[in-house]
């Protein structure tokens, strides 16, 4: 029996571990919905960058847009200075500034055009640059939070099941073993309890064949002898009844203690498996939520 019960409470500490093992794994789990939540607020910076750079390429846009030759700059001194300088007509001078007025327009045009391509093409080259990034970091990040997810929860899964499974398993292997032990303990005390009466009966039928061959002789020791005799068998038949009273009282307490125990394990069992639940089921509503 001694060996029973330790043998019940090593596997009940196994199970205990197993438990906290099952509880170490789901804290675990709610780390990584943290850092997956963190992983969203980096997407998040992302898309504000991306909104700064559209506003910069904007402002970019508007300063282009101002970039035009100012008319109180030294263009119209050498415009004025070409038309003095040229000799002949009025017609001649006026010729010679107006073609300068058009070579000095071309270029600042070709040169406003040329710089606001080059600052539109960068803009543009920077904000694809910037949004590529960001696309490829939030679809790796979503790939692999779903797949650490996925892969937990069917951990979880597959841990309860077998855990659930062993319990089971342990719960009747008890049971049988202990139908087992209260067969064996019935059986020896039955045996015992025949086997004493048939000595008992034995015993009695040759004192009183004994009896009967010395009554010839001295019938009043004889009769002495088997009242004593007789006060013996029924000290030992008390005595027999009272191992087997006992043995049978051992059996039902022993059952009763038995029965308790189990009862406390599956309870304990139902427990850490409702736990086991509710943690499952808060990963999904944060699954839900990011």
């Amino acid at each position: 029996v001694q060996k029973e019960l330790e043998t019940v409470t090593r596997e009940r500490d196994d199970f205990r571990a197993s438990s906290e093992n099952l509880g170490r794994e789901l804290e675990t789990v709610r780390q990584q919905l943290v850092v997956t939540q963190q992983e969203n607020t980096k997407i998040e910076e992302l898309s504000k960058q991306l909104e700064e750079s559209r506003q910069r390429e904007e402002q970019l846009r508007k300063q282009v847009a101002k970039m035009e030759p100012n008319t109180e700059t030294g263009s119209l001194q050498k415009i004025a200075g070409a038309g003095a300088e040229a000799q002949g007509s009025e017609p001649e001078r006026a010729t010679a500034m107006l073609t300068l007025a058009m070579q000095l327009h071309d270029q600042y045009v070709d040169k406003g055009k040329a710089k606001a391509q080059q600052i539109v093409e960068e803009s543009q080259a920077r904000y694809n640059e910037t949004v590529a990034k960001a696309d490829e970091y939030s679809a790796r990040t979503r790939s692999e939070a779903e797949e650490y997810s996925k892969q937990t929860h069917a951990d979880a899964d597959d841990y309860s099941t077998r855990t659930r499974s062993d319990a089971d398993s342990y719960a009747a292997r008890a049971h049988n073993e202990a139908d087992a032990y209260s067969g064996k303990v019935r059986q020896a005390a039955d045996d015992y309890s025949k086997q004493t009466h048939d000595q008992a009966d034995q015993y009695e039928a040759e004192v009183q064949h004994r009896a009967a061959d010395y009554d010839s002789t001295t019938r009043t020791a004889a009769d002495a002898y088997a009242r004593q005799v007789r006060e013996n068998l029924e000290k030992q038949t008390q005595v027999i009844e009272g191992n087997i009273q006992s043995l049978k009282q051992f059996e039902t307490e022993y059952r009763t203690r038995l029965t308790d125990f189990l009862g406390q394990l599956v309870a304990q069992v139902s427990d850490e498996n409702t736990y086991a639940g509710l943690g499952q089921k808060q990963g999904e509503e944060s699954g839900k939520q990011e």
